[in-house]
């Protein structure tokens, strides 16, 4: 098939289930992966002027905004979305869990990230004729990979 453009709604997002799998990410309406460099300064009197550096590190994370998604007869939640707020309200090393993003060509990229979400089940917000918001940040730990 020749190479063409994407549709974003075409990327899955899936995170640590707890147990021994992954649980699917439903309701995103859109996604923003953000990335960040480190440099160090290597400027010296025989730079002539002009800076010089190397990347010493990188960073990744991911901005999800989408809809609220909630069975209001008996409180269920979506699974992904309910997994996010669980792993927003740990601290130390139970923090950081495996997160998976698939392109819609099937490659898979692994990494481990830690959340910040809405908590208990909140949601962002909304008007008056809007549906309810959800959102979701998930910062990187260490270096990702593909498969």
């Amino acid at each position: 098939m020749a190479l063409a453009k994407q549709l974003a709604r075409l990327f899955d997002f899936e995170i640590d289930d707890g147990a021994s799998g992954f649980v699917q990410i439903n309701g995103i309406t859109s996604f923003s992966p953000s990335t960040e460099k480190n440099d160090a300064d290597l400027t010296t009197f025989d730079s002539e002027g002009w800076t010089e550096h190397i990347v010493a590190s990188r960073g990744l994370s991911f901005e999800m905004e989408g809809y609220h998604i909630e069975d209001s007869g008996d409180g269920s939640r979506d699974e992904g979305q309910q997994r996010l707020e669980e792993i927003g309200q740990l601290v130390g090393a139970d923090s950081v869990v495996p997160f998976q993003v698939t392109t819609p060509g099937g490659t898979t990229i692994s990494m481990d990230v830690s959340v910040d979400s809405p908590m208990f089940g909140q949601s962002t917000g909304g008007g008056n004729d809007d549906p309810a918001g959800w959102s979701a940040t998930l910062t990187v730990s260490g270096k990702p990979t593909t498969a």
